[in-house]
């Protein structure tokens, strides 16, 4: 895992509809020299060989972005270092990704030539293994998807009441004052930057929490805690980005991985603002509660559904990440059969090639 204070996200997520991916909001290709896909399969050192070339990215004093797997957050998915302008992906399955315009600046390189021939005499295994991956996993996602119709449920009875203006009112307040302040010149729309900074993931739910803080480097934060239990942030966060893009400034957006369409988190790095979920700040500037806009009548209507609903939405969630603990077990097991056929010194040494020709 990568140290404290570095930039680290997720651009894919075990959401309630499968995997989601944001990797067409990961970088600027006109802004790219050189973005490479890899190709190759469990165990073949792709997030080895990414971490090497992160760290040789910095030792250059470039600032890079880790963005790992929420299956397995101990594993890169891809690495930015956008002061070299440079990317490296892994382009496999389940987050598939290929190349708009081939060689501009996307290119491909397969791994597989760095596994022996021999791998063959473990075909059988690897064939259950998989299998047994599949099964596990189809579990993992039917947990999911429950939970998330809980959550559609919940959402779906609470918005009858909310008086959702008053949550835009006030994004919208606490993103104009800074954003004018701090006008970046250029005015217009700029595209935010959309990821996870939380994860459903084996046995626990895990976040980087000082990924938002990070982005701003240096510059004193201006925290705001958002109380969210109904699942009614994109009212108040969709209201400030606007706010914040119509000042030109560039905008990081944070989604609740269960649900990928939903703002939960959201930086302003040209103002120092932060507006992030209650249960990731430690200190915070003001605190805002989105049950704002439920009048006591409204929630005397709701009654005790909403709890009811939240309880059954965590067991559901629970029970998913059980079994993506599950998986990822026996994912390592799959890894080691190839382990033994893997050329690690040929990787090193391509490390030490890609490092030379794009990073140092």
């Amino acid at each position: 895992m990568a140290e404290t204070g570095k930039i680290r996200t997720f651009i894919g997520s075990n959401s309630g509809k499968g995997h989601e991916s944001f990797k067409n909001t990961l970088y600027d290709a006109e802004n790219m020299n050189t973005v490479i896909l890899l190709k190759g399969g469990a165990g073949n050192g792709k997030s080895t060989l990414m971490e090497k070339l992160a760290r040789a990215a910095e030792m250059s004093k470039d600032t890079v972005e880790r963005v790992y797997c929420p299956s397995d957050p101990g594993s890169l998915d891809a690495i930015v270092c956008r002061g070299k302008g440079f990317a490296v992906l892994d382009a496999t399955p389940p987050h598939a990704f290929e190349a708009e315009l081939h060689c501009l600046p996307e290119i491909y390189l397969s791994l597989s030539s760095y596994i022996d021939g021999g791998i063959s005499s473990r075909r059988e295994a690897v064939r259950e293994i998989s299998g047994e991956l599949c099964r596990v996993r189809a579990q993992a996602d039917r947990a999911l998807r429950a939970a998330y119709e809980a959550d559609s449920e919940l959402c779906g009875e609470v918005l009858t009441y909310a008086d959702t203006g008053v949550l835009s009112s006030i994004g919208a307040g606490l993103a104009g004052d800074l954003a004018g302040r701090a006008e970046e010149g250029e005015k217009g729309f700029r595209p935010m930057r959309r990821r996870f900074i939380t994860a459903v993931a084996p046995d626990e739910t895990v976040t980087f929490s000082e990924t938002p803080f990070a982005l701003l480097e240096g510059k004193s934060p201006e925290t705001v805690a958002v109380r969210d239990r109904f699942g009614l942030s994109p009212f108040l966060l969709g209201a400030a980005a606007d706010e914040a893009q119509r000042h030109g400034c560039e905008v990081w957006g944070f989604f609740d991985p269960l649900v990928p369409a939903r703002l939960n988190g959201l930086v302003i790095p040209k103002t120092g603002l932060c507006i992030l979920p209650e249960e990731l700040v430690e200190k915070a500037d003001r605190t805002v509660d989105t049950g704002e806009c439920l009048s006591e009548q409204s929630m005397a209507q709701l009654g005790a559904r909403p709890e009811v609903l939240l309880a059954v939405k965590k067991a559901l969630l629970d029970e998913a990440e059980a079994r993506l603990g599950e998986c990822l077990d026996i994912h390592a097991g799959l890894e080691a059969e190839y382990r033994e056929f893997t050329d690690f010194a040929g990787l090193d040494a391509l490390a030490l090639e890609l490092a030379a020709e794009y990073i140092l």
